[in-house]
């Protein structure tokens, strides 16, 4: 049997996920607990994550109107849904893409896992995140919440690509040439495009999947 605080995480990823379309904020706010504490109690990275106290477990059911001990209790997940994450990103990924702001996951349906599946490395690399740089605007704007593949390390299908080198980290749309080089480029105008030749020294974080608008969460 799982320990209670195991359980206690459980309920609540649950309960963001299943009351609040997995919207931290939006829980914290409803349970008055500062966003800052609701991201630590449902982060992934074993270094900075908290274990939920008994008055917290208790606070939550007074506020979500669930009976005394509901916390304690394992309830299982939602069925025909797979959940996907927010995974910390590396340090200095985290120049262009970071961890996501507002969402400790986000639920999809089977059909568009069904749908993603095959052009993906596993579905349990996937996470979601939240894009820092406006180097991809218009087509992936600064801010947005997007589903990115953390199994990519090497350019193989075009698409928009998470690069690193060096200390710098930035967002490209990388298509693969005639020639067989790669044309690296950032769609906003105002930042530089690399020379094909550059992608040897760059190192793949991740690539971007889709953008997720608000409709869809």
């Amino acid at each position: 049997m799982k320990p209670t605080i195991k359980i206690r995480k459980d309920n609540l990823l649950k309960i963001i996920l299943d009351k609040f379309q997995g919207n931290n904020s939006a829980f914290s706010r409803a349970v008055e607990i500062h966003p800052n504490h609701v991201n630590l109690l449902v982060t992934v990275n074993p270094n900075t994550q908290r274990n939920m106290g008994e008055a917290l477990a208790r606070r939550i059911e007074t506020a979500m109107g669930l009976p005394l001990g509901w916390m304690d209790a394992p309830h299982g997940a939602a069925a025909n849904f797979f959940v996907i994450k927010a995974v910390p990103v590396d340090l200095v990924a985290s120049r262009a893409l970071i961890s996501c702001r507002d969402y400790s996951m986000i639920e999809v349906t089977s059909r568009w896992e069904t749908r993603v599946s095959s052009k993906v490395t596993a579905m349990e690399n996937l996470s979601v995140a939240t894009v820092v740089t406006a180097e991809m605007e218009p087509i992936i704007t600064n801010g947005a919440t997007v589903v990115v593949d953390l199994g990519v390390k090497g350019v193989g299908a075009d698409g928009i690509y998470v690069l690193s080198k060096g200390d710098a980290a930035f967002i490209r749309s990388v298509r693969r040439n005639m020639d067989g080089t790669h044309s690296i480029e950032a769609a906003n105008p105002i930042y530089r495009s690399e020379k094909p030749e550059q992608l040897n020294g760059m190192k793949v974080v991740a690539r971007v999947i889709m953008q997720i608008s608000e409709e869809l969460l």
